[in-house]
């Protein structure tokens, strides 16, 4: 027996979302993991608290989707922070490189 979900769709990029509000279902399971309650996500997205238990119902169901968006997090955020401290140093070349007579 399939049963449909209320509160979430798949959006054209692949994520599942709550419906018509854009929040991805791997965000409110990583704000849960931090330790935000049921009742806060609830409260902090201004939504039902069936839509936040069928978020985290889903997720809990798919555990090879949440882990696959994980891993692209974790490469973009490393990404990210290449980027940032390449551009720290280039910063610190030119200061340093300015202030040589």
């Amino acid at each position: 027996m399939n049963l449909a979900y209320r509160h979430l769709v798949k959006v054209p990029n692949g994520a599942t979302e709550i419906a018509g509000r854009g929040i991805r279902v791997y965000t409110m399971l990583c704000n849960h993991e931090s330790g935000d309650s049921v009742e806060e996500l609830a409260s902090d997205f201004d939504l039902p608290l069936g839509a936040v238990y069928e978020a985290l119902a889903y997720a809990a169901d798919h555990p090879e989707e949440m882990n696959e968006i994980r891993i692209i997090e974790a490469e973009i955020e490393r990404d990210l922070m290449a980027k940032g401290e390449k551009m720290i140093e280039e910063g610190r070349k030119r200061r340093l490189g300015t202030a040589l007579p």
